[in-house]
């Protein structure tokens, strides 16, 4: 395989979410024929880094990568937060389609629009976390519903696939949207899971597939001079099985399975990322993998249920509030977001909360950030009294837990977690020799940007790096 390319303006960025420089040559040495292996050796690696402050996530490092600047100035801090203030500091396909570059977004974080009126958008699939299933084409439209139902539907914890999800999948397939391939691939897994339930876990690698399959056909049909793909297959299983690759300090029985779960979803990767050399061989793209940041080994103690509240309503009607000034937008376990009518009700729900909490007289929501606009963003407090009593007290009346559409859910134990450090991962060499900056320093992840729009020989604005 070469990766020599004619200088061109076409590029593709796989974003390869958490993924971290230990993992990239450990998976290389492993496999040293693999499609990363080559690009390591032949192509060109930087190390990077995000100097976000707080807790990271990807849905905040995530925006410090595409509008390039960090979580000090865009200040995003969850999901579906409202974007308004970040006017004179858009992402980077928006930068681009306002330079008459056509853009392909899939799945990037936070890449939610309302209307896809721009001639420069090629296509455009927002997120699993979006409000609603709007997409720039009628069949992306059709998979976003059933993405979202499943992103939704396995919130945490896997469930079974229903029946609506069966006959959106079988539609797509009619629809020649999707291929045979993934479908074939989902029901070998769950064969699997019915006779050995360890392979549950492992279901989000199939979504994986699915949109991944999708976008190779768009991106070949319509070849914008820009795309995006996200995936956060390999992070989950990072989550749930670093210590067992990667044992470290805590002493584990290692599991052969759990252990292999990481490769196995770096196998996927690496089959993508050969599909888009040759894409890119083909039609002129140059590849770059990226990370916004890593994970490392983190050990969180004795595990307790987790609660996972379905249906935010009953909720409601216990504290007296009008549903239908509320909305519950989609989050990440164990956060939840919610959408108020004006900001009335929104400091309604606030100041009701402080008196919703467990036998032990602790809370069980916690307002993690300052409200944005009429949404604000709640953090689900874990503790032991609600697993053992299982009931929740507001203003001294106990309610059953199930009475309030929440359940408590059991899932492996978090053994990674964020850190600063990422990759980038490219088929070309990105530095010149005009970069401020040499292959051997760590990336400011905030430089990203400016990076892509060198390659594209398109002007800075002054407040990036």
């Amino acid at each position: 395989m070469s990766y020599k390319y004619k200088k061109n303006k076409k590029l593709i960025i796989y974003e390869l979410n958490e993924l971290p420089p230990r993992l990239l040559f450990f998976y290389s040495k492993l496999k040293p024929k693999s499609s990363i292996a080559k690009l390591i050796s032949q192509g060109m690696f930087l190390e990077t880094i995000t100097h976000d402050s707080g807790e990271l996530h990807p849905w905040t490092t995530w925006p410090t990568v595409h509008r390039g600047i960090g979580r000090e100035i865009h200040g995003i801090n969850f999901l579906n937060q409202p974007l308004d203030h970040l006017v004179n500091y858009p992402p980077v396909w928006e930068i681009l389609q306002n330079n008459n570059i056509t853009t392909g977004v899939f799945g990037s974080l936070h890449s939610y629009i309302d209307k896809f009126s721009s001639e420069n958008i090629s296509f455009r699939l927002p997120d699993t976390f979006a409000k609603d299933a709007k997409a720039s084409h009628k069949g992306l439209r059709l998979f976003q519903e059933f993405n979202l139902q499943l992103t939704q539907q396995n919130k945490a914890t896997q469930r079974s696939i229903g029946i609506t999800q069966l006959k959106q999948l079988f539609i797509l397939i009619l629809k020649r949207e999707l291929s045979i391939g993934p479908p074939l691939e989902t029901i070998k897994h769950l064969i699997k899971e019915f006779f050995d339930s360890k392979y549950k876990p492992r279901r989000p690698l199939l979504q994986a597939s699915f949109t991944f399959d999708i976008y190779k056909k768009y991106l070949v049909k319509y070849q914008p001079e820009f795309s995006t793909f996200f995936t956060n297959h390999l992070a989950s299983m990072m989550h749930r099985y670093w210590k067992y690759l990667f044992p470290g300090d805590q002493l584990v029985d290692i599991s052969r399975f759990q252990s292999k779960s990481i490769i196995k979803a770096m196998d996927i990767a690496d089959r993508q990322i050969a599909d888009l050399l040759s894409i890119g061989k083909k039609y002129g793209y140059q590849l770059w993998i990226i990370s916004s940041m890593g994970q490392e080994e983190i050990n969180r103690g004795d595990y307790i249920p987790e609660i996972c509240i379905l249906d935010f309503n009953p909720i409601l009607k216990i504290l007296d509030l009008d549903e239908d000034k509320y909305e519950m937008l989609p989050a990440m376990q164990p956060d939840i977001c919610i959408k108020a009518k004006d900001k009335i009700s929104l400091q309604k729900l606030i100041d009701k909360l402080n008196f919703l909490c467990d036998s032990d007289n602790q809370p069980i929501l916690n307002l993690r950030y300052k409200p944005i606009g009429n949404t604000v963003n709640l953090f689900i407090n874990n503790n032991k009294a609600i697993p053992k009593y299982k009931e929740i007290i507001y203003k001294g009346k106990k309610y059953h837990i199930s009475d309030l559409s929440i359940e408590l859910i059991s899932r492996d134990i978090g053994t990674g977690y964020h850190v600063p450090n990422g990759v980038l991962l490219s088929d070309y060499p990105i530095i010149s020799n005009k970069a401020p900056f040499d292959v051997n320093q760590i990336l400011d992840t905030r430089k990203i940007l400016p990076l892509i729009l060198d390659f594209y020989k398109l002007n800075k604005s002054n407040y990036m790096l």
